[in-house]
């Protein structure tokens, strides 16, 4: 701007005059440019016209050269790369282009496990690729089953919702059975539930029209209801209340109005917001959470973001002349709006749908001065947290002993934590998050924010803080018989959950700095296999809460459906990463005791036992996480060398079928088969398509080209579909429906060190369907 303005000023006392270009690129041509006639021209403007020339070459190199894999028109990249400023150091310093192609610039996508990408890079860290055929194959044959065996597509209820309901005798015990979770303070008041199902029952009895039940109000009792079937089912399997329907009555009508509520929130999303609306769409959110339907979870709470945002419940001003308990609702609506939105955020690696800059919203009641909104810094650059821990400590204890279901105890603590992944995702994690960067600012936000989440650690009451070892089936039974049933289910569900968001959590932020040193040294593939380096120290943070993480799994009592339905993501993730770091250390002095965890865990807490007394709830998501656990585990038992020496486990009939795949393979290794795979994703590939996990060159990129959108329609509705050449030209994401996991295996890329490289940002769709 400087220099743009200099040349304005010049331009009426100057004449126009060629200047040669004096750095020799063909791509600048000679351009009439302004220069002093008069005899009194000073140095300074010939400097100055130079360095405009000097900016412009500049501007055009920077330019990209290829766009959607075609080499632009104006000059190739190799002629492009032949030139040099006079900026450039006159060096060879600088990177070759393999390397600068191996760099890692920044975790700014997610990616499946088993997506192309994920199987690509499995493939790349085994010394034999026979057991990653093996978890092809099995993968092949489980999507195929799955497609034949998938039940029809349950068509929506009729339009009158609640035939789903019970008699009203049954209704009222459930309300009552779940009412003490819901405190004064909860964003859900059960006044108005209450009010709104005695409309319902005057309707029934025939005292009031249809009509006097509007839409918003049917959503919301439906969505009461489905929450009710669901509490009230794990309270008659935990703590054996009394109810008139049976176990089985319970889930299946828990079934038939999560079908219901799916399909009245396609036509409440169509209305003006409300907080009926709101409030449903809140409970859903949140059941869909705790049940492991991760893809619905994300789309309900971007609706739930959106209609908050609409009603303005986002605004300070919102907030005046309202009744004290109408704006305490709303305040509390709002952020739990908020932190539901930053979980997700947490969970997938996606960015949030709420800008922290736009939001003004008062204090949580209670916490009005120790509360501090997200964006919010003391003027030191510390937050409140730092400077009241004692305070906030002795207010939750107080709350804590009154009463464990008080909605702000948790509603605060939730806010905080997700003050912090707030933070993560804007200073680590967003696409310019390293933009302008020093090595030295980064390794200074990492340790700030790992020292933000020990100071929120440390505002917890004793008997409840993250990062102590606990026994969860010990506490769960002391509570059920000191305590009231709520109590009994509620506090030591508390406990796991701050647990496991606070490792998984401490797993993100220390990740980052491995995966920093990795892109300071390109020499090495991966950080973790230089352990002599100065940030052991945030290695070991990241491997403790891995490994305190997967331990929670077996001390957690199976038969509670809610804790294991809510923790399973946690554990699948640490799951993950730990068998993505011994892939990576093989010669690890730890390796021995991690591979003796995973295969506790995976045959203590994914392994369905057939004597189990405590069947889940859907046993066909347990029989895929089980497998694949089996078959992660064999992969590792497989690649570290004289693992069964060390580790002298009897590993009995536990990866037994994936040892006969193994051997079926090897023996017709070498035979042609004609594989009719569902996909090529799944299906092994053929050794000539069969693509390196390096990046290619950047004309070899150029040939890959989109997939089809019509065959891949027919992907996911049909069991034959057109088979691929590579895995690349097929959507990056593991697919599956409603039934299935859709969400558990599409990780953040930030639980494994994983080399990024511009060669899979070319696919098609670079966000995986999670």
């Amino acid at each position: 701007m400087y220099v743009a303005k200099q040349r304005t000023s010049r331009s009426k006392r100057t004449a126009k005059k060629p200047i040669p270009d004096k750095i020799g690129s063909p791509l600048a041509a000679p351009k009439l440019v302004t220069a002093s006639v008069t005899k009194g021209s000073s140095e300074m403007e010939a400097r100055l016209d130079k360095l405009e020339s000097m900016m412009h070459l500049l501007f055009e190199k920077l330019t990209p050269a290829v766009v959607s894999g075609q080499v632009s028109d104006e000059g190739s990249n190799s002629e492009l790369s032949s030139y040099k400023t006079e900026l450039e150091p006159e060096s060879d310093s600088a990177p070759s282009q393999p390397e600068f192609d191996d760099m890692y610039f920044g975790p700014l996508t997610t990616f499946s496990l088993f997506s192309s990408k994920g199987l690509k890079w499995l493939t790349s860290q085994l010394p034999d690729a026979t057991p990653m055929t093996v978890l092809r194959q099995y993968l092949h044959e489980l999507q195929i089953s799955h497609t034949k065996t998938k039940p029809p597509w349950r068509h929506p209820p009729g339009t009158l919702e609640w035939d789903l309901f019970p008699p009203q005798e049954v209704i009222t015990v459930m309300l009552h059975d779940i009412r003490p979770f819901f405190g004064d303070s909860s964003p859900l008041e059960m006044n108005l539930v209450h009010r709104l199902f005695q409309k319902y029952f005057n309707y029934k009895k025939g005292l009031i029209p249809e009509s006097a039940l509007s839409q918003p109000e049917i959503f919301l009792l439906s969505c009461v209801m489905l929450v009710a079937a669901s509490l009230v089912s794990e309270l008659v399997r935990t703590i054996n209340i009394k109810c008139s329907l049976s176990l089985s009555e319970l889930q299946d009508l828990g079934q038939k109005l999560n079908d219901s509520c799916l399909h009245q929130t396609l036509a409440v999303s169509m209305l003006p917001p409300n907080l009926l609306i709101l409030q449903g769409v809140c409970l859903m959110v949140i059941m869909f959470d705790m049940n492991m339907i991760s893809h619905a979870t994300g789309n309900l709470t971007s609706i739930l973001v959106r209609c908050a945002q609409e009603m303005g419940l986002h605004r300070e001003e919102t907030y005046t002349r309202l009744s004290e308990s109408a704006r305490q609702q709303r305040i509390a609506l709002w952020w739990s709006c908020y932190i539901l939105d930053r979980e997700q955020c947490m969970k997938c690696g996606n960015p949030p749908a709420i800008n922290d800059m736009d939001v003004t919203t008062p204090p949580l009641p209670g916490f009005e001065d120790v509360w501090a909104l997200p964006n919010e810094r003391m003027p030191d650059g510390s937050h409140k947290r730092e400077h009241y821990t004692d305070k906030i400590r002795t207010r939750l204890t107080n709350l804590l002993e009154k009463d464990c279901a008080d909605a702000n105890f948790d509603v605060y603590l939730a806010y905080d934590l997700s003050c912090i992944i707030s933070r993560t995702y804007k200073e680590l994690f967003s696409a310019t998050a390293l933009t302008g960067k020093t090595r030295g600012q980064v390794e200074a936000t990492i340790r700030s924010l790992l020292h933000d989440l020990e100071c929120w650690r440390m505002c917890f009451p004793v008997q409840i803080r993250p990062g102590q070892e606990r026994n969860y089936i010990q506490e769960f039974q002391n509570f059920r018989e000191v305590k009231s049933p709520t109590e009994g289910l509620c506090l030591p569900f508390v406990a796991l959950n701050y647990n496991l968001k606070y490792y998984l959590l401490q797993i993100v932020i220390s990740k980052t700095m491995l995966r920093l040193n990795w892109f300071s040294d390109s020499k090495h593939t991966h950080l973790s296999s230089n352990r002599d380096n100065q940030h052991v120290n945030l290695e070991r943070i990241g491997l403790n809460a891995i490994r305190q993480s997967l331990r929670s799994a077996y001390q957690l009592d199976r038969s509670v459906h809610t804790y294991v339905q809510f923790a399973t993501f946690y554990f699948l993730c640490a799951y993950v990463a730990l068998v993505a770091e011994i892939l990576q250390n093989p010669s690890s002095p730890e390796v021995v005791e991690d591979v003796k965890l995973l295969f506790r865990v995976s045959k203590d807490y994914f392994h369905e036992h057939e004597e189990s007394h405590h069947p889940m709830p859907t046993p066909e998501k347990w029989e895929f996480m089980d497998k694949i656990t089996r078959c992660l585990f064999y992969i590792v038992w497989s690649s570290v060398p004289n693992i069964d020496v060390k580790c002298n486990l009897d590993i009995g009939d536990h990866i037994e079928e994936f040892t006969q795949m193994e051997m079926e393979i090897r023996r017709k290794k070498g035979t042609t088969s004609n594989t009719n795979s569902i996909s090529s994703l799944y299906g092994p590939p053929t050794p000539s398509s069969r693509l390196p996990f390096d990046k290619p060159s950047v004309t070899q990129s150029t040939s890959f080209q989109s997939p089809n959108k019509e065959v891949y329609g027919e992907l996911l509705n049909s069991v034959v579909n057109t088979p691929y050449t590579s895995d690349d030209q097929i959507f990056d994401g593991f697919q599956s429906d409603a039934t299935m996991l859709q969400n558990m295996f599409s990780l953040p890329n930030y639980l494994f060190d994983v080399s990024q490289n511009n060669y899979f940002s070319n696919s098609p769709i670079n966000q995986p369907e999670i």
